[in-house]
């Protein structure tokens, strides 16, 4: 019988980058080296629903993946983990207006 109690955060991350998959190729590795930040990962204030991943590139600049649908939070979790290796789940720092 198995469990049914849900999972932390932290289990279910370390389940999906663990579990081995059947594939018929291997799949390109998108981890690289990343930066001082880990990737941000957070639903949008204005579009519930929507899940946002940010990161800076090499360059210093911002980029961002939008994600929508049924599965999204999912969906930008695993992408933040293969994409930047590392990330931090939260909203994001309020804009500072000059």
């Amino acid at each position: 019988m198995t469990d049914k109690t849900p999972l932390t955060l932290h289990e279910a991350v370390r389940a999906i980058t663990s579990t081995p998959r059947m594939r018929h190729a291997e799949e390109p590795k998108l981890v690289r080296e990343h930066g001082p930040e880990p990737a941000k990962v957070f639903e949008d204030r204005e579009n519930p629903g929507q899940w946002r991943v940010e990161w800076l590139d090499d360059d210093g600049h911002c980029e961002l993946e939008i994600f929508d649908g049924h599965e999204a939070r999912r969906q930008a979790l695993r992408y933040a983990m293969r994409k930047c290796g590392c990330f931090r789940e939260g909203p994001p720092e309020p804009q500072h207006q000059s």
